[in-house]
């Protein structure tokens, strides 16, 4: 490509977002001919456009270095593409400079898991239905005791059952939700939970469920139609929930219900399906819309929004999007 250009510690992390997508886009070998001209003229237009990729490259090849041991067992337990996770380590390493902590806390090891996109539904042994939304991880571990339910990352939906050994151990064994700051009791119920930016938020669709803070005594009883939310610290009051109580939550068919939703709020959860990155302009953010959006297809939620909206959807890569007011 010419001669080596020296990396840079003031290549921005905008710019690096940009090479870690080019880069996932050629490793994927389904780039057209059409992007690989489109990211030859990225590349050359731009001497820090060199620089990025250069850090990007040198990244990759740090994944590359990793035992083969430990590949292996990436491998096996994500049963994703060693090239998928070159992707995701070569994004994140860049754009948090933490990869490698990052990596620690994606939880291969998990029982359960969802990548991004993704909604995956499976039935506990006692019968109970869970879904589990989009870049999750969940544990399920059932005992002579309790049936323990860990969300170690993103969210769940669950449809409980009676428990069907309680003839056989003469003892109704508890259904618990347990999370990183408190527990969630099941009293016979449909209900979520979602781990959501250093919050729990507990939603009851039916019957009722006992929340309790993991390092205090007081708990919560949040019932059908009830939502709250809770950190380690204390509990937020009780709110009613905007949908009807005993609709199930839409993302279990892949859908975002907006009812006169913010754009804002929208294109926020619309990121958490969106493989790359979605950013809008802070004057656009008060638009309200309608509608179900189903989340498997973002390019036709975005050409909606783009014709029911006044504004502008352009990419800046085939994986970073930006909205404009028109």
């Amino acid at each position: 490509m010419g001669q080596t250009v020296k990396p840079s510690k003031h290549v921005n992390h905008d710019l690096l977002q940009q090479a870690a997508e080019w880069f996932a886009l050629l490793q994927s070998g389904s780039a057209t001919d059409q992007e690989r001209k489109d990211w030859q003229h990225w590349l050359s237009s731009n001497d820090l456009h060199q620089q990025a990729w250069q850090k990007v490259e040198h990244i990759s090849h740090r994944f590359n270095d990793l035992p083969i041991e430990t590949s292996r067992v990436v491998l096996d337990k994500s049963a994703i593409s060693r090239r998928s996770i070159l992707k995701s380590l070569a994004f994140v390493f860049i754009t948090t400079g933490a990869g490698w902590q990052w990596l620690r806390h994606q939880n291969w090891d998990a029982q359960y898991r969802t990548a991004r996109g993704e909604i995956h539904q499976f039935t506990a042994e006692d019968g109970s239905k869970i879904w589990l939304n989009t870049d999750g991880s969940v544990d399920v571990l059932y005992t002579l005791t309790t049936r323990k339910i860990t969300l170690r990352r993103g969210e769940i939906y669950i449809e409980t059952a009676a428990d069907i050994t309680t003839h056989l151990i003469r003892k109704k064994r508890p259904l618990i939700v347990d999370t990183q700051f408190g527990s969630i009791q099941a009293l016979g119920t449909r209900f979520s939970v979602r781990d959501k930016e250093n919050q729990i938020v507990v939603s009851v669709m039916e019957g009722e469920v006992k929340a309790q803070l993991s390092n205090q005594t007081q708990a919560r009883r949040i019932k059908a139609g009830q939502q709250i939310t809770f950190n380690q610290n204390s509990f937020s009051s009780i709110s009613q929930q905007e949908q009807e109580p005993s609709s199930p939550s839409p993302w279990i068919k892949g859908v975002i219900l907006a009812d006169n939703m913010r754009l804002a709020d929208f294109i926020d959860e619309l990121n958490r399906y969106h493989k790359g990155r979605i950013s809008y302009d802070p004057t656009i953010a008060n638009l309200r819309l309608v509608g179900a959006y189903p989340v498997e297809d973002v390019d036709r939620i975005l050409t909606a929004l783009e014709n029911s909206l006044p504004i502008i959807v352009s990419r800046t890569t085939p994986l970073r999007i930006n909205i404009q007011a028109k």
